[in-house]
């Protein structure tokens, strides 16, 4: 396994399989860390942990969350907050 950029995009290539690390992983990681139950985070939050903000791409790439063992449940753009709930 060895670590290469292609693009912005860093992957990790492993026999012949080649997985993209997501722009979000570290928000991924805050909401496992955190072990509630469910969290409602600002997009001001998101920029915080992510170091920029929060793009139409989240969209696309809330789906990677639920490998985490959550999910997005409500985007509210007027109060500009995501929750986020634990699968079941």
């Amino acid at each position: 396994m060895h670590l290469f950029e292609r693009g912005v995009q860093p992957c990790i290539k492993m026999e012949g399989i080649e997985l993209k690390m997501s722009k979000y992983l570290k928000l991924w990681e805050f909401v496992e860390k955190s072990n509630k139950s469910a969290i409602t985070i600002s997009f001001d939050d998101v920029e915080s942990i992510t170091g920029f903000k929060i793009d139409h791409s989240f969209l696309k790439n809330k789906k990677e969350l639920e490998s985490f063992g959550y999910c997005v449940d409500k985007i509210s753009m007027k109060e500009k907050t995501i929750l986020i709930k634990k699968q079941k």
